[in-house]
């Protein structure tokens, strides 16, 4: 690992190899702007070797059984926390977010390969009988083959982890095209993976451009299965250009999460959730807290401590142990804080907590729904608060969205519980908690969010396809 982290130089890991090129391109440090290390970007005989390196690899995976490929997975998930320190410098120098968080990723990636070991284990055929004599069904499972994936920039290793962990086991290989501003983290990751033995070429990654990576895989009928996490526009683009070979997708597209405060809810309990729902990442996570609607009658209680428990968050250096906000965001990040912000003033938001830096939290009240930062994802520290007085408006005004990713909702009574259950159309709905993801919750959304699930019980079943026998004996 150390050797790994001292190259001056890394390229795509193809068929257990890096591939470098004499073109190199430099690739910073988002914290200091230094120099992390140059980079290769794989050409188009580079990725064409990926997929046929992946197409081979599928035999390899095939003379495997569950058990052989729970003890990869086993062996991935204690590498990843035997490396957890220098794997979480390198993932808050590529990204930005405090240390503590990038230390909590590896943890949280770690367990997608310890879930997954165990799911290996228990991809279940079914026996039962037929209305005909003497007839038997059998419906059992396969895996679907080479796979791809497309991984964003804000949770390097986990959002590749939870993915290449389940098409292993279920016995898939796969081709990884991770962004362009954390590749690093993600060709740890291929390194770890070999060093738990899995066959090479059964994980390859690409570094380089996306379009010209995506078009030329895409194309291949090979590959069965795309998994991609990022925009809805590109989300659109990849289902669109995957139907000439009608492959099995699974796309999680961002959100607009409403966090839904009642008039019975514990309010001290609530603005602790609103804190790591919202400012977790410094707000660029898919499933943050988006839109905050309080009731009426409390809404003054809980802008109140949320504003108190927020001006308390430590702000500095995300290589200090102690912070909760990095000063760094991503530079898109930015751009569309800056034009909520102004959006939102023009039409008349009340700052209560205001800021001049675009990483500092800011709490806005007075907010509609017209306004940008109540309608689109804001992917940044803001927090827009509205109010409702009924049950009915609070789901009516949290469905007002294309979206349907995550949506949390605070109360005391059973009886509403069973009604926020029932009402958001939305694909993960945490009730008195603001942390909904974990390995063994399944993760995805609905409507413009996308669709699939990730993790879980049936993550692993996006990865196999159902076989039907009909026997007569």
């Amino acid at each position: 690992m150390k050797t790994l982290l001292n190259k001056k130089h890394l390229a795509s890991f193809i068929d257990g190899q890096f591939i470098t090129h004499d073109t190199k391109k430099s690739h910073l440090s988002v914290i200091n702007k230094s120099t992390l290390t140059t980079l290769s970007f794989c050409n188009t005989s580079d990725i064409k070797q990926a997929i046929n390196s992946s197409i081979a690899a599928q035999n390899k995976l095939d003379e495997l059984d569950a058990y052989q490929r729970a003890a990869i997975l086993e062996k991935a998930a204690s590498l990843l926390l035997k490396h957890k320190n220098d794997i979480s410098q390198i993932i808050t120098h590529e990204v930005g977010k405090p240390i503590s968080e990038s230390k909590a990723e590896v943890e949280y990636a770690a367990s997608y390969f310890n879930w997954f070991s165990e799911e290996a284990k228990r991809i279940l055929s079914t026996s039962y009988p037929s209305r005909h004599k003497n007839t038997f069904l059998l419906k059992s499972y396969k895996r679907i083959g080479p796979c791809f994936f497309i991984t964003p920039w804000n949770f390097p290793l986990v959002l590749a982890a939870r993915k290449i962990a389940a098409s292993i086991a279920a016995g898939c290989s796969c081709v990884l095209k991770p962004c362009n501003e954390a590749p690093i983290t993600s060709l740890i990751l291929g390194y770890i993976l070999q060093q738990a033995n899995l066959p090479d070429g059964a994980l390859n990654i690409l570094i380089g451009d996306a379009i010209k990576i995506s078009k030329i895989v895409l194309e291949h009928p090979e590959i069965k299965k795309i998994s991609f996490t990022g925009s809805k526009e590109v989300g659109k683009e990849l289902y669109c250009q995957s139907s000439k070979t009608l492959k099995k997708l699974t796309l999680e597209l961002g959100g607009n999460a409403p966090f839904i405060v009642f008039d019975d809810a514990d309010i001290d309990a609530a603005t602790d959730a609103a804190i790591f729902a919202k400012f977790r990442n410094g707000g660029q996570t898919c499933i943050a807290a988006n839109r905050f609607l309080i009731q009426k009658t409390v809404f003054d209680d809980f802008v109140n401590l949320f504003a108190k428990k927020i001006s308390k968050l430590a702000i500095g250096d995300p290589l200090h142990l102690k912070t909760s906000i990095s000063k760094h965001l991503h530079p898109s990040s930015i751009k569309k804080i800056k034009a909520h912000k102004n959006d939102a003033l023009k039409k008349g938001a009340k700052a209560i907590l205001a800021s001049k830096d675009p990483f500092e939290p800011e709490l806005y009240t007075n907010v509609k729904q017209n306004m940008l930062i109540a309608s689109e994802e804001n992917f940044g520290p803001i927090a827009p608060c509205l109010s409702f007085k009924t049950d009915d408006e609070a789901y009516t005004m949290a469905n007002a969205t294309s979206y349907g990713l995550a949506a949390y909702a605070f109360t005391t009574s059973l009886q509403r519980a069973s009604q926020i259950k029932a009402k958001l159309d939305f694909g993960m709905i945490g009730i008195n908690t603001g942390s909904i993801s974990m390995a063994e919750s399944s993760f995805g959304g609905m409507k413009h969010s996308g669709f699939g699930r990730e993790g879980g019980m049936g993550g692993i079943y996006e990865y196999l396809v159902e076989t039907m026998i009909v026997e007569k004996i």
